[in-house]
């Protein structure tokens, strides 16, 4: 068998492995295989495991009927070996020319390429988890162990800036079943909600640093490429500045138009409009770059203001 394995930027046809089977049959009912998956690379793009398997397949016939329902039952035994010293994927420089990546990656592996700003989605941490029988106290608990990861830069960095001393096994994906493997006695990896580190025995100890989405461009553009990037940053800007803002449209009477001004959040410049039969009385409008609370809204009635409307924004350029 050939596999065509691709991870961390390697592309089609790269991480090629070869992996053997052979079975043999004893009887109509009965079958017995021997095999190994990816256990000769023919690049350095692959790390993934090399299992080694044994397995019989019995087949049970439910009557005696020319096609009969069967149950089939396979039972087997597997053994995953991995080298550790292999690096998963090619680092490439992207072709796109805009990305939203998390923070440990752009730091990780695209140091070369700018961060424009953050997009405030896509939030985590890069933490490191050991298996909860691990008595851990501190960071030093990791002095002499090895920990899996696939961020190695950044767990160098934060072990050397901590004094700890350990291996680092590189690998790219399913880095929580390392200490099951006993690849590795804890992992570093990205942590959402935990769960995935809960339903592998795991528990996260130490956070290396938070994460969420950003946005990066490419710096070796040219005018054209460049005119594109500002129109889709502008827009970009326009979209996260409008999901934060809201729009408030409230009537007012003259005497209390500076102190309900005031109670206005985030706004600068309210635009005031008289009301048609009202001398006493304008209508404002005014974009408020800030959450707008039920609080808030008590606070501009108290001091005069009626008719409150509060509306999300769906797109706004300046």
């Amino acid at each position: 068998n050939v596999y065509g394995e691709g991870d961390g930027g390697t592309k089609f046809g790269e991480g090629q492995s070869l992996g053997f089977r052979i079975a043999k049959n004893f009887g109509k009912t009965f079958g017995i295989s021997i095999g190994g998956n990816r256990l000769w690379h023919f690049d350095e793009t692959t790390d993934l495991s090399k299992p080694l398997y044994i397995r019989g397949t019995k087949i049970f016939r439910l009557n005696d009927t020319l096609e009969p329902p069967i149950i089939s039952l396979t039972l087997g035994l597997m053994s995953d070996v991995y080298n550790p010293d292999t690096i998963i994927g090619t680092t490439q420089y992207p072709d796109w020319l805009l990305g939203g990546i998390y923070p440990s990656l752009f730091a990780e592996k695209y140091a070369a390429l700018e961060e424009v700003m953050a997009l405030g989605f896509g939030r985590c941490r890069l933490s490191i988890a050991a298996p909860t029988s691990f008595e851990y106290h501190s960071v030093d608990s990791l002095n002499g162990k090895t920990i899996a990861t696939s961020y190695r830069g950044l767990l160098e960095a934060y072990l050397r800036d901590k004094g700890v001393e350990a291996d680092i096994v590189t690998m790219e994906g399913a880095v929580e079943v390392a200490p099951r493997t006993h690849l590795a006695d804890a992992i570093c990896d990205l942590v959402s909600t935990g769960n995935t580190l809960i339903s592998n025995g795991l528990q996260e100890q130490d956070v290396i640093l938070q994460s969420q989405a950003v946005l990066i461009k490419n710096n070796d553009m040219d005018t054209e490429l460049q005119a594109i990037y500002e129109k889709i940053l502008s827009r970009i800007r326009a979209v996260l500045r409008a999901d934060n803002s809201r729009y408030i449209m409230l009537n007012s009477p003259i005497d209390s138009l500076d102190a309900i001004k005031a109670v206005l959040p985030g706004s600068a410049s309210p635009t005031v409009m008289p009301l048609q039969g009202r001398e006493d009385m304008v209508a404002v409008h005014a974009v408020c770059e800030e959450e707008v609370f039920w609080t808030t809204m008590e606070e501009l009635q108290r001091n005069g203001a009626n008719s409150i409307l509060v509306v999300p924004i769906e797109k706004m350029l300046d």
